[in-house]
């Protein structure tokens, strides 16, 4: 997918410089084109952040079951990570509903207020991985999820940064 993210925004720049220059560009106050790929990861990550809350509430309750059966080292750490992820994935849903609503509103702000998701995205991440790796059961899982997820948001932020086709859509 990040290949892709590249070779879109090459032909969209290769567009843009081939005569379709100028204070307006035509038809492109939309959504469509790369922002399309924006939207789905939006919604591809907000539907994440929800499996993951119904995934730690089911463990809420089977918490002290898991903590003995395991036999978890640190039981308190553990559940400090179930209600971290839990009010982490809120926070998130919460965020991106917010999101969505800037982004259909086309605001001048999505562009900052997406940059901050995606930075709030891995720095969550990044948590998991230094402050619950002792308690996580999968920490490589956690660790390619890291790289792949700052890999996407450099992408998403170069994107957002440079596009035409955001400035226009969402400077008024």
């Amino acid at each position: 997918m990040p290949f892709l993210l590249i070779i879109i925004g090459l032909i969209e720049y290769l567009t843009l410089m081939n005569g379709e220059q100028g204070s307006e560009i035509k038809g492109i106050n939309n959504l469509s084109g790369w922002l399309s790929v924006v939207q789905i990861f939006i919604i591809l990550n907000a539907f994440g952040w929800i499996r993951n809350l119904q995934l730690f509430y089911g463990l809420l309750g089977e918490k002290d079951k898991l903590i003995k059966d395991l036999k978890i080292a640190d039981p308190s750490l553990y559940s400090f990570f179930i209600y971290y992820e839990l009010a982490v994935s809120l926070v998130l849903i919460f965020f991106t509903v917010i999101l969505v609503y800037y982004m259909f509103k086309r605001s001048k702000y999505f562009p900052m207020i997406f940059i901050i998701y995606l930075i709030l995205d891995l720095v969550v991440e990044a948590l998991v991985l230094v402050l619950f790796s002792s308690v996580a059961e999968t920490p490589l899982i956690a660790k390619e999820k890291l790289i792949v997820g700052a890999a996407i948001a450099v992408l998403l932020i170069v994107y957002i940064k440079i596009s035409k086709r955001v400035k226009v859509t969402f400077i008024h």
